[in-house]
């Protein structure tokens, strides 16, 4: 019985594997017959270069912000991809007809890497930066008033005490004889 168990098991397993041989020869054939060539394109994008073309408007380099929102505007070619990174956050639009942009974005507390990429219709990406920080200032407390029900509490002035000054050189000399006191 043992003997005859092994022999299925291993039966069951050989035809198995020729089911799943033929499926996969199917499937190969089937995919070569349908797949037309595809050109692929031999043009690259081209590095990121830092150029004129784009202005970047607001915010300033090195702005110092409370608020963590902001908007970031500026100029490039006309009709071209605007892409925005604030942090490895990314943001698309297309430039209007006159070359402006505006995104609207969050940042984060602290210093933020503002990347505006635009892509020309020729593949060259031309790329401009700015940094901008967001910060919570420490705000004093408003002063105290003083109130009409308060008295005003006494100052003490340092006044200057005249103070006897020996002058050098000379020393009090004791008398030899007492005089007599007279009462009357």
């Amino acid at each position: 019985m043992k003997k005859e168990m092994l022999i299925a098991i291993v039966i069951g397993f050989l035809l198995g594997l020729i089911i799943t041989f033929g499926v996969y020869r199917l499937r190969v054939a089937k995919s070569r017959k349908s797949a037309t060539p595809v050109a692929s394109p031999t043009a690259s994008v081209a590095p990121a270069v830092s150029d004129s073309q784009i202005t970047i408007h607001s915010p300033e380099e090195g702005a110092i912000q409370e608020d963590k929102s902001t908007t970031v505007t500026g100029s490039t070619l006309p009709d071209s991809y605007v892409v925005l990174f604030v942090n490895n956050t990314e943001y698309i639009r297309q430039s209007d007809s006159s070359g402006n942009f505006s995104f609207d974005v969050e940042l984060t507390e602290g210093s933020n890497l503002l990347t505006v990429n635009v892509l020309t219709d020729d593949g060259t990406v031309l790329s401009k930066e700015r940094t901008v920080i967001v910060t919570t200032v420490y705000k004093e407390p408003p002063a105290e008033t003083a109130s009409a029900s308060a008295s005003p509490s006494p100052s003490i002035k340092p006044t200057a005490s005249p103070k006897a000054t020996a002058r050098p050189g000379t020393t009090p000399r004791p008398s030899a004889t007492p005089r007599p006191t007279t009462t009357p």
